[in-house]
Order: structure tokens, then C-alpha cells, then sequence
């Protein structure tokens, strides 16, 4: 009989035992969730402050692409608008010029000026 009661008390401590090693392992795992909570937490702050600046950054290009359209844009009608002074400004002088011309030469048109109509592109 003496042996039955340490067998039960072998068991008992076993038991124990088993008790202690799985309260242990449950204490790890539940440190490895709050540390895997705070990780997570951590991302996603990151996350959070990327897309905003991604958000910003993505506003800011449009801003300036947008700026350099309007300033192409600005950029076409000036040189459109010199283009069309020098233009003016050449035939007033091929006129000018043919008008010094000798009265005799039969009058031609000139090359200069189909310079205007081909230039429209």
C-alpha cells in the first residue's frame, strides 16, 4: 500500500509539474502577444504617417506639375506673340524694301512672306 500512495503522489507532482511548465509557457506567450500588439501598433502608426506623407507629396507634385503646365502654356503664348511681332515686323520691311525697288521691275511676290502662312503650324 505504501506504494500506491507514492504512486499517487508521483503523479500528483507530475501533474504539478505539468501545471507549472504550461503556466509558464502561457505567461511567455502572453508577453510575446503584447509585444507583437505593440509592434503592431508601432506599424501602424508608421503606416499612418507614410500615407500622409505620400497624401502630401503626391498634392505637392500636382501642384507643381500643374505649375509647369500653366507656365508652358504662359511660355507657348509669348513666344506665339513675339513670333507674331517679328513676323509683322518683316513683312513691314519687305514692303518697304519693295516699295525702293525701281518702278520698271514688274512686281513679284515675295519669297519672305510664305514665310508667314507656313509658319502657322
Amino acid at each position: 500500500m505504501r506504494h500506491e500512495n507514492l504512486s499517487w503522489v508521483q503523479d500528483l507532482w507530475k501533474i504539478l509539474e505539468t501545471v507549472a511548465t504550461l503556466t509558464k509557457e502561457v505567461e511567455r506567450a502572453n508577453g510575446e502577444i503584447k509585444e507583437l500588439r505593440r509592434d503592431v501598433n508601432a506599424l501602424t502608426l508608421v503606416v499612418s504617417q507614410l500615407k500622409s506623407e505620400l497624401s502630401h507629396e503626391k498634392a505637392t507634385t500636382k501642384l507643381v506639375l500643374d505649375n509647369f503646365e500653366k507656365d508652358g502654356k504662359h511660355l507657348k503664348e509669348s513666344i506665339d506673340s513675339k513670333f507674331d511681332v517679328l513676323i509683322t515686323r518683316l513683312d513691314s520691311k519687305i514692303t518697304d524694301f519693295e516699295h525702293r525697288l525701281p518702278a520698271n521691275q514688274p512686281e513679284k511676290k515675295s519669297t519672305f512672306r510664305s514665310l508667314e502662312s507656313g509658319l502657322d503650324d
